[in-house]
């Protein structure tokens, strides 16, 4: 999108627009412009440069460290909320962290139940808190309208905001 007098202008005068909404709520980004007037009213003045992308559905099911043997790592382990902002690390870290298992098992010092397990209790170790976040920041999300208001507002309190951010990496 085109930038707007009152845009946070991240790259070269573009803006990146992006939404998380429930598809009996919105279908399109214009539909979801129009769901806040005065988002609708900026959204006016910026012009689209690149083709609209769309993901359904946003799956949330318990990590999975492992499937039939297999390390999982990223997406595959478990989904974090995309407002996060922290899914493509949390997939390399786990990935990183997968690969430094492996060889043990490979050099045959280790069972592969041993590194299923060794897996398993580290990527909790480091990426429990970060998920739990966002589950918590989910569940103010989808409450009344009051709630969304609240959980916005404390956002904008700097020891706040940094608490949330630092637990979700």
């Amino acid at each position: 999108m085109g930038p707007s007098a009152n845009s946070l202008d991240i790259s070269g005068g573009e803006i990146n627009v992006c939404a998380m909404i429930r598809a009996d709520i919105a279908t399109r980004l214009d539909d979801v412009f129009a769901l806040n007037p005065a988002l609708c009213e900026r959204s006016h003045s910026w012009t689209r440069v690149t083709d609209v992308v769309a993901t359904s559905p946003l799956t949330f099911r318990a990590r999975r460290t492992e499937n039939n043997g297999v390390l999982c790592a990223g997406d595959a382990a478990a989904f974090i909320d995309p407002f996060v902002g922290d899914g493509i690390s949390l997939a390399l870290r786990s990935g990183v962290l997968a690969s430094g298992i492996l060889p043990a098992f490979w050099q045959g010092t280790i069972t592969l139940d041993r590194a299923l397990q060794v897996y398993r209790a580290e990527y909790d170790r480091r990426f429990a808190r970060a998920f739990q976040t966002a589950s918590r920041i989910r569940k103010l999300l989808d409450g009344s309208r009051l709630v969304r208001w609240l959980a916005l507002q404390a956002m904008q309190i700097p020891v706040i905001f940094a608490y949330v951010v630092g637990n979700s990496r």
